[in-house]
This record gives structure tokens, sequence and C-alpha cells, in this order.
């Protein structure tokens, strides 16, 4: 299957070519939508949004093949809401997933995902940045610029 990225910061986009992505694409310079009918025509399985995005999520619908799967892991900040048609879900007869830490069954997911990090293939070193706590401002400039994926605020005694 296909592992294809799609995002506006080239530091992300970079960061997916080093961990495996087969298609990179730069959401900034063309119609994403029609980009990844080209590297799979029927559409995709699956699709995970990540951005806090409309415009990301309905593109995410419509790169679903019959059958598929969107995750969504990001929320819009309280009291601000999506306002999206569910017509392309159900031509698609797809599902839309709400995904949080409860989501996954942690005496099952864990182990997985520490033998997927043993094995290197997911490389966490990559995209988590640790930050001590007083530099909670820069950590939040360096997600929104991209330089990092995801911030930990790291609390000393």
């Amino acid at each position: 299957y296909p592992r294809i990225i799609s995002d506006l910061v080239p530091e992300r986009l970079e960061l997916a070519r080093e961990v495996g992505a087969s298609h990179v694409l730069d959401a900034r310079t063309g119609d994403v939508v029609q980009q990844v009918r080209k590297i799979a025509p029927h559409g995709v399985t699956h699709a995970l949004e990540t951005a806090v995005s409309m415009a990301a999520l309905e593109q995410a619908i419509e790169c679903l093949a019959q059958g598929g799967q969107v995750g969504i892991v990001s929320a819009p900040p309280a009291g601000v809401k999506f306002p999206f048609s569910t017509r392309g879900i159900f031509e698609r007869v797809a599902r839309l997933w709400g995904i949080i830490q409860c989501s996954a069954v942690s005496a099952e997911f864990i182990p997985k995902l520490v033998r997927r990090v043993e094995s290197g293939d997911l490389p966490v070193d990559k995209s988590v940045s640790a930050y001590d706590f007083e530099d909670i401002n820069r950590a939040l400039v360096d997600v929104e610029s991209g330089r990092a994926v995801k911030a930990v605020l790291v609390m000393r005694q």
C-alpha cells in the first residue's frame, strides 16, 4: 500500500520522506485529491487527518475508496464546529473515526508501539522534541513553524 503524506510545512514533508513515505505531496502546490487519485485511482482505504483543518478533512474524505476510513486525531477548539457535509462519507460507504487516547486497548496497543519503536519502524526520536517547561513559548513556535512535530514539555524538579 502506498504511504501518502500531504502537508503544508516543508520540514514535515522532509521528515515524512525520512521515515518511509512512498509519496510526499506539498499541499501548497496543487490539488491534493487529484494528486492522490493519480497514485491510487480508486482511492485510499485509510486516511488520517491531523491538522485541525476543515479543508484537510474534506480532502481526506474525497481521497477515500469505497468502504474507506478517515481517522481524525485532532479536534477544533471548544465552541468551534467543523461545518461539513457527510455526503462524501455516505457516497463512499465510508467510516469517520474520532481517535483519542482511549481509542485503543492499552494492554494491546502499547506493546505493539514498543515493538515498532524497538524495530526502528516507528522513529519516535525524529518526531518528538523535548523542551524544558520554561521554553513552552519556543515549543509552540517550533510546532507552528513545523520545526517540531510533537513537542513534549519536561518539568524538572
